[in-house]
């Protein structure tokens, strides 16, 4: 019938880590763009004042925004290159498999 299909990509563990942290980073940060932290005194919890600061929480949202971008550009780009799926997007193709 149909031959199982090999792992579409085998990424590194720290690629995975790194795309967790920053969507975590990126959620508590954009949070924080909105005044809620400093609305319900969340900011009063000790270390975490920086929340409170628009401009801060701004540009750590950048920073974040940028590796997020470099990690969706870096797995789009092995997916493209690679060929371990020869580009095949199903099972049943009518175009030939290298």
């Amino acid at each position: 019938m149909f031959e199982p299909k090999p792992r579409a990509a085998a990424y590194s563990r720290w690629v995975k880590i790194l795309y967790t942290l920053t969507l975590i980073v990126m959620a508590l940060t954009g949070f924080g763009q909105m005044p809620i932290y400093n609305r319900y005194y969340m900011s009063d919890v000790p270390g975490l004042g920086w929340l409170a600061d628009f401009y801060i929480t701004r540009n750590i949202h950048y920073i974040g925004a940028v590796i997020l971008l470099g990690l969706v550009f870096y797995v789009a780009s092995d997916f493209i290159l690679s060929e371990r799926n020869a580009r095949c997007f199903c099972r049943r193709s009518s175009f030939p498999v290298r």
